[in-house]
């Protein structure tokens, strides 16, 4: 919930509210393009949009796709891509889950409603947990082998792997978003002319942060291809945090920081130019030990480095509640232990539901935030650090 993410985007543009409406023949005043007789002239008599239909049909839609891999349609991939999971199911997903299933972050319109718009983690079964239709069955299994095996060796390659996965999903998710647009814009059926005006005028800057993130992702993607098929691990930088136990979450997504650990600020997310500097950020876990992995490309030094760095300086016996914290924060793709959640008294399950709405024009990011803390059924330490600089 991530120039970028159009949530956290707010550009200066938006919807010339009209004075009058066009003539039938005239453009529509929504920016569609599309004459008004054919778009809005008659929208307040049509029937009012079903919103669960539509966001039901936003969610199957959301589970088809292409494969991502730059080798593919060569022979050896089926192009139809299949459900790639961020975290590994016989690893991190089972760590943590209970009679098979999790408590996911990412939820939709139907949880919005039926939790009056502060909806908690909901229950999924880790078969679809963490998954997106990222990449076909063949290239999947080959691809993140290194990342899926029992143990972990951290290397140039494998941190690679890590942000590419994230890299990859983020850009499947903005493109589904998009895709979804026309339904979004058809949710003022059956409004009156002011409501109308009110949801375009919402939806116009939205658009725009939409496929303005949309093409800063694929140049990201595309550079990272030219990494992968050229095998040049020479800009990749990470840090791998190991506990000496389990985590009672996961998660995987590529995010811009905006705070270091300190709360001071590293970059504004509102800027367009240069772009901003993005951080990959996984957690899951190899024989019952939690790994926080942070990976980006580029520059060794910088704001991500001083991410990374400030959270090291934590104290070690914060540094497991403050990242989990940290998840509610920054990554709508994060895992569970239900018996964990339910564990937890009613005011701090609130409390972290609604740190899963910072960063989104519901509340932006604050540098007190930061801080703040999940409590965990038992303390743990770090067991090991491992990253690419001297």
């Amino acid at each position: 919930m991530s120039n970028a993410n159009p949530l956290f985007y707010r550009p200066k543009i938006g919807l010339d509210i009209p004075t009058k409406l066009p003539k039938p023949y005239e453009l529509c005043w929504c920016g569609s393009g599309v004459k008004f007789k054919k778009c809005h002239r008659l929208r307040e008599s049509e029937p009012a949009a079903n919103a669960f239909s539509e966001s039901a049909n936003m969610r199957a839609a959301g589970k088809v796709g292409k494969c991502l891999h730059p080798g593919s349609g060569g022979g050896s991939c089926s192009s139809a891509s299949i459900a790639s999971h961020t975290v590994q199911r016989g690893g991190g997903l089972s760590a943590i889950a209970e009679q098979g299933h999790v408590l996911t972050t990412f939820v939709d319109y139907r949880d919005l409603r039926r939790h009056h718009g502060t909806p908690e983690p909901r229950r999924i079964g880790i078969k679809e947990a963490s998954t997106f239709p990222g990449f076909c069955n063949t290239h999947d299994s080959a691809l993140f082998s290194p990342i899926e095996q029992a143990t972990l060796t951290i290397d140039p390659e494998t941190a690679f792997l890590f942000l590419y996965r994230v890299m990859s999903l983020e850009l499947v998710r903005k493109q589904k978003v998009i895709e979804s647009l026309p339904a979004l814009k058809r949710a003022d059926r059956g409004s009156a002319i002011d409501r109308q005006i009110e949801t375009q005028a919402t939806l116009a800057p939205y658009e725009h942060g939409l496929l303005s993130s949309q093409a800063a992702m694929i140049s990201r993607k595309s550079a990272a291809d030219a990494k992968l098929v050229g095998r040049d691990w020479s800009d990749i930088h990470y840090c791998q945090i190991e506990f000496d136990g389990l985590l009672p979450i996961t998660t995987a997504c590529a995010f811009y920081p905006e705070f270091d650990w300190t709360g001071k600020r590293l970059q504004y997310l509102t800027r367009v130019s240069p772009p901003l500097d993005e951080l990959g950020f996984t957690i899951t876990s190899y024989q019952n030990r939690t790994s926080v992995v942070f990976v980006w490309t580029g520059s060794k030094t910088g704001i991500q480095r001083n991410f990374v760095e400030t959270f090291l300086a934590i104290p070690d016996a914060e540094k497991a509640e403050r990242i989990t914290a940290f998840c509610f924060e920054t990554s709508e793709n994060s895992q569970l232990k239900p018996s964990w959640w339910q564990a937890l008294a009613a005011p701090t399950r609130k409390f972290l539901s609604a740190k899963m709405w910072n960063g989104t024009t519901r509340k932006p990011h604050e540098a007190k935030a930061m801080r703040d803390r999940a409590p965990l059924p038992t303390a743990l330490a770090t067991s090991n650090i491992v990253h690419s600089w001297v």
